[in-house]
């Protein structure tokens, strides 16, 4: 396995101590620019310890929005990351939200725009933020930086993700599109039949409705849901089979109790492991009767999704999604509050520790 071994850094203290190190040459971090309260954290974190140039691409994500309140924390986020930038000396660049239908399709005109802008030219640090990005835009963004590091680029790639479960619960997410693979996830291409269909979604709360549009969409033989173990509340994974329990226990799903996959809520590298590890026995197991094709889906927080983006990148696996036409935030929730809570997880992907 690639990340057999990996670097991975848990908190704001020692993100800030890596980061001493690293940014001693120019560092390009690339950030959502939307209202998710957790943007300006991980960049204000590494501005305070960063000796060379911090420059910034910001995706911007949505248009204008009728709701006062999100435009309000939107603004609020670019006024500080501006704020930052100036402060620091360094360069901020708005990468605009490509004018396509398709959120998938936005996602990998984001990538390829940022490819041809020349950013890996200038930097051998990148690190993306994903905390405020959909998974439309860093799956494919992430995976073009797997494959340029794998190709021409050596320079070191950093996804950081601000893990907070008080965020990811008070985000919600409206409305659907179709469902489809994600931007550069479409899967291998065969010929011939495969043996079996197997399934892997990371369950999620709220996400019943996605889940049963992905369940037709796929028609699965087999069914094996990904369950957060450890977390930091440990009835989570409970609570996510009682909610649900009516999907579950279809017919069509029909889940036995030992399908499930643990994972640890904060390491997406176990998440990815269990996924390689699973795939590879059953594609022996099956070699007889033929390949077995495995589709992921992830419905859960930004970490357990990398863990997927992993999976599916080194195993050339397809990833599923359900875009929401519409993000926001839960009435009632403290936006200051959020800003705050859980910690900066830094995941070193590629780079001088994989030579």
């Amino acid at each position: 396995m690639r990340w057999a071994r990996y670097i991975r850094t848990a908190g704001d203290d020692q993100f800030g101590e890596q980061w001493e190190v690293l940014a001693r040459d120019p560092v390009l971090v690339v950030t959502g620019g939307g209202f998710d309260p957790r943007v300006p954290r991980a960049l204000r974190r590494l501005l305070e310890v960063a000796k060379a140039q911090v420059d910034v691409v910001r995706i911007e994500l949505t248009g204008a929005t009728e709701d006062p309140e999100i435009a309000a924390i939107t603004q609020a986020n670019r006024t500080a990351v501006d704020a930052l930038i100036a402060d620091a000396g360094g360069t901020l660049i708005d990468q605009p939200f490509p004018s396509v239908q398709s959120l998938r399709s936005a996602g990998v005109n984001i990538s390829r725009a940022f490819h041809e802008a020349g950013y890996l030219d200038r930097h051998k640090q990148i690190l993306v933020d994903v905390s405020g990005l959909p998974r439309s835009v860093y799956f494919p963004l992430v995976l073009g930086l797997l494959r340029a590091s794998a190709t021409t680029w050596d320079g070191d790639l950093h996804v950081v993700a601000c893990d907070s479960h008080e965020v990811d619960s008070a985000l919600i997410e409206e409305g659907a599109e179709a469902p489809g693979p994600l931007g550069g996830f479409a899967g291998p291409t065969s010929d011939s039949a495969w043996a079996t269909t197997i399934w892997i979604p990371v369950l999620g709360e709220g996400m019943s409705e996605q889940l049963a549009a992905l369940l037709d969409a796929i028609g699965p033989e087999e069914v094996v849901p990904v369950l957060p173990f450890p977390s930091a509340d440990p009835r989570r994974g409970d609570n996510l089979v009682l909610e649900h329990r009516e999907l579950l226990t279809d017919d069509r799903f029909a889940v036995e109790s030992r399908n499930y996959i643990y994972a640890s809520e904060a390491n997406p590298f176990d998440l990815y492991r269990a996924i390689t590890d699973l795939h590879d026995r059953y594609q022996s197991a099956l070699r007889i009767l033929g390949a077995a094709k495995f589709v992921l889906s992830t419905h859960s927080s930004k970490l357990l999704s990398i863990g997927v983006l992993l999976a599916a990148y080194e195993n050339g696996l397809e990833v599923m999604h359900v875009s929401p036409s519409r993000y926001g935030l839960r009435a009632g929730v403290d936006v200051a509050s959020l800003a705050n809570a859980g910690q900066l997880v830094d995941l070193w992907l590629a780079g001088e520790p994989y030579r």
